[in-house]
């Protein structure tokens, strides 16, 4: 792809001399770095749809909500119990023995369900925050925007791996919006030409 011919138009004053020809270069130099100016595309164009229509705040705020709902849907269900399940007698055991101390397995199993629910709404209010900051502070944060998309991306493996489809769809979609929402908080760190 072909860009705009550049022409130079210089007419030398009766003044001019060797020692101007520095000056020159830079001038020439200086109008062909313009005139490929309008090739150079900035980094939020090149993102294509999604920065036209998302904006990095809105994406970490739908990530904000989708953690919300994903912190209830797992409160209310990890300690659910279908009887077709055929596990009554385990959950029976696990609520009878202790593991050492006066806390049964159970109470060990809820504890740590609670724990994941706690965190999952620390994500959810770091997300929010995250759509607060103005986006020359998520430029800065690299880091932190792309360390956030790697713990939803094992998130989403370990859902798949141990769990089944409503954790898996959940932690797929704040994985997607968590990395969109990076991207495209990084295009603020290029300056536009």
């Amino acid at each position: 792809m072909d860009g705009p011919a550049v022409v130079v138009s210089y007419r030398p004053k009766a003044d001019d001399s060797d020692a101007d020809g520095a000056d020159l270069e830079g001038e020439i130099f200086g109008q062909i770095l313009r005139s490929h100016q309008s090739r150079w595309r900035p980094a939020r164009v090149r993102y294509g749809i999604l920065s036209k229509t998302m904006k990095a705040s809105l994406l970490y705020r739908i990530s904000s909500i989708l953690l919300v709902l994903f912190a209830i849907g797992h409160t209310l269900g990890f300690r659910q119990i279908d009887p077709t399940w055929g596990v009554d007698s385990l959950v029976q055991s696990m609520k009878s023995i202790a593991n050492g101390s006066d806390r049964s397995y159970w109470d060990f199993f809820v504890g740590f369900g609670l724990f994941v629910t706690v965190l999952t709404l620390f994500a959810s209010i770091i997300a929010w925050q995250f759509g607060n900051l103005p986006s020359e502070t998520l430029a800065a944060m690299r880091v932190s925007a792309w360390g956030f998309v790697v713990c939803f991306a094992a998130v989403a493996y370990l859902s798949w791996r141990y769990f089944f489809m409503i954790p898996l769809v959940f932690s797929i979609a704040i994985f997607l919006c968590l990395a969109a929402a990076a991207s495209l908080s990084g295009a603020q760190r290029y300056p536009s030409c």
